[in-house]
C-alpha cells in the first residue's frame, strides 16, 4: 500500500477561491448579499504583515482571516477606510 502525500491533495487557489464564492452564494438572505460584497483574497500563505500584526511565526497556524469592521459595529457614519477583506490561506502543493 503506498502512502499519499498529504500537500498532493491540496485544491489549487482556483478551486478553494471557487469553493468559497459558492458558500456565499448558498448563504440564505439576509446574509448572502452583504456577503457578496466582502472581497475574497485567497493566498498559499498569509502576508509576514499580517504574521507580524498578529504575532504569529509559524504561517501554518493561520488558515483564514476577516479583515473589516464587523456589519454590527459599521454606522452610516464611518468614513470607509477600504473594502473587508476574506482571507484564506493554504498550503501550497509540493514542487517535489
Amino acid at each position: 500500500m503506498t502512502r499519499m502525500d498529504p500537500a498532493a491533495l491540496a485544491p489549487d487557489l482556483a478551486l478553494i477561491e471557487q469553493l468559497a464564492r459558492d458558500a456565499v452564494l448558498g448563504l440564505p438572505e439576509p446574509w448572502r448579499s452583504p456577503a457578496t460584497a466582502v472581497v475574497l483574497r485567497v493566498e498559499d500563505f498569509p502576508p509576514d504583515h499580517i504574521l507580524d500584526s498578529m504575532g504569529i511565526e509559524d504561517p501554518f497556524e493561520l488558515t483564514g482571516l476577516y479583515e473589516g469592521t464587523p456589519r454590527t459595529e459599521k454606522s452610516v457614519m464611518d468614513q470607509p477606510l477600504g473594502p473587508d477583506v476574506i482571507w484564506l490561506f493554504r498550503r501550497p502543493r509540493s514542487e517535489e
